[in-house]
């Protein structure tokens, strides 16, 4: 019989591991499809089999903080597998249902099964750990992305010339900054246990950092709905005491300061104020006292703009948004009840928009392809999470219902812009939220190294 030790270590080792590769994903092209894929999906799929094995040998199902939620997984699976034999009936089999919507959720599966194993192996602490491991990972993909960019703005050949808009390795900008928000929720939500966890007076100013830069770069994304989003959110949390306030505000003016310095340096070539400082000067006073012979063009840096601030979505974006909207919409009303089924707005939008879409919307994704039942379990399970971590109050909780109320608040705010239901993150960070760390084993069996049935937690 395996022991807890051994089963705990490696798992706790691919629940770190799934936790930073989760950053990094690409778009396979397939002949009638452009699937997702993450270089942590072929990681959480190990996770699920060792929750699984673990499942076997200890004769029971996980426990979860919340009771309800593995009955949510099991009933929205029946969910998936009947929408997708509906919309089989309505178009047929499409890659895009089949790989993307239904072994897709699977793989979500993976996701929440990660933060099964890293519980169960450190508890609490292991919570804390992938708070602060994901804000780091994600930190440095932060400072590598703009440190690329700012090469070939001052003229380096590195070879490649970066996306358009600042992404990270998300190969889009509203899921790398949707990816952001929900680490910012973590590191939120943990403020004040991972101050006061070290007596090492440099964790605070590291996790204020951390915040800073994770806030700037949403900012440099230049996606609308998180920077709304998290704007609300993060307001909500200084008004409400949510996390440690002092942290969150420092991390503010932190977040200010690193944008108007990277903006500074995008505009003005820094080797100019070296070699000819009283020319910037001069440029700099004629520009500020609108003088007509200012030509701010002399202090731009040699290379090709690589757009550090990306751009706002322009008019055309909004139309098509809002067509996917009134296009879902009318899905739906051909079939409250059911939904029309997995993949089908997809497979018809074709025809309306001459390429394949989505619908910018969750709750309408949900109702188009789900049906009325669909939505109303995905309600259900919301309510359901939003009463327990509004169980002690806002303000008097732990990190863990905290982080979880602020990952439910950002989550709501996205899912009204975008379709996130299926985005990987948010499973990784609720199966982490909500994992129990009695899942398989009791505290005897933890001294003893062996694998028992044990009762809810």
């Amino acid at each position: 019989m395996p022991s807890f030790k051994i089963f705990a270590k490696f798992g706790y080792v691919v629940g770190l591991l799934a936790s930073v590769a989760v950053f990094f994903q690409l778009y396979i092209s397939l002949p009638a499809a452009e699937l997702n894929v993450n270089l942590a999906d072929p990681i959480v799929m190990v996770a699920l089999g060792l929750v699984g094995l673990a499942s076997i040998l200890a004769w029971r199902l996980p426990a979860w903080n919340l009771k309800e939620f593995p009955l949510f997984l099991l009933l929205f699976t029946a969910a998936v597998v009947l929408a997708f034999l509906n919309g089989v009936l309505e178009i047929g089999v499409t890659q895009w249902a089949l790989i993307a919507r239904l072994l897709g959720w699977i793989v979500l599966l993976g996701y929440v099964a990660v933060g099964t194993l890293i519980v169960l192996s450190k508890g609490t602490d292991g919570r804390r750990t992938v708070a602060l491991l994901m804000g780091i990972a994600a930190c440095i993909i932060i400072v590598f992305d703009m440190t690329m960019r700012l090469l070939v703005l001052y003229g380096w050949d590195l070879g490649f010339t970066p996306p358009e808009n600042f992404s990270g390795f998300s190969q889009n900008r509203n899921a790398f900054a949707f990816q952001l928000s929900l680490v910012l929720a973590l590191l939120i939500g943990y403020s004040r246990s991972i101050s006061a966890s070290s007596s090492n007076p440099a964790r605070p100013r590291i996790l204020t950092l951390l915040i800073g830069l994770i806030l700037v770069s949403i900012v440099w994304t230049g996606s609308r709905s998180a920077m709304l989003t998290v704007a609300v959110v993060v307001v909500f949390c200084i008004a409400a005491k949510i996390g440690c306030r002092r942290t969150i505000l420092r991390a503010a003016v932190c977040t200010v300061l690193i944008w108007c310095g990277v903006y500074f340096v995008s505009k003005i070539d820094v080797n100019l104020l070296v070699t000819q400082p009283a020319m910037v000067v001069v440029e700099l006073k004629k520009a500020a006292l609108g003088e007509a012979d200012a030509d701010l063009g002399r202090l731009k840096p040699p290379g090709a703009d690589t757009g550090v601030q990306s751009a706002l979505s322009g008019a055309s974006s909004n139309q098509e948004r809002m067509l996917t909207l009134t296009e879902g919409a009318k899905l739906w009303f051909d079939s409250p009840i059911l939904g029309a089924g997995l993949g089908v707005f997809r497979a018809q939008s074709v025809e309306v928009f001459g390429k394949p879409q989505v619908i910018h919307n969750t709750a309408l994704w949900l109702l188009a392809e789900f049906g009325v039942f669909g939505l109303l379990l995905v309600v259900w399970i919301g309510f359901k999470l939003l009463q327990f971590s509004l169980k002690n109050g806002v303000a008097n909780t732990g990190p863990e219902r905290s982080a979880l109320l602020i990952v439910l608040l950002i989550a709501a705010g996205f899912s009204l812009f975008h379709e996130v239901f299926y985005q990987r993150v948010l499973w990784l960070v609720l199966g982490l939220l909500q994992a129990s760390p009695s899942a398989f084993f009791s505290r005897a069996d933890r001294k003893t190294t062996k694998i028992v049935s044990v009762g809810p937690a």
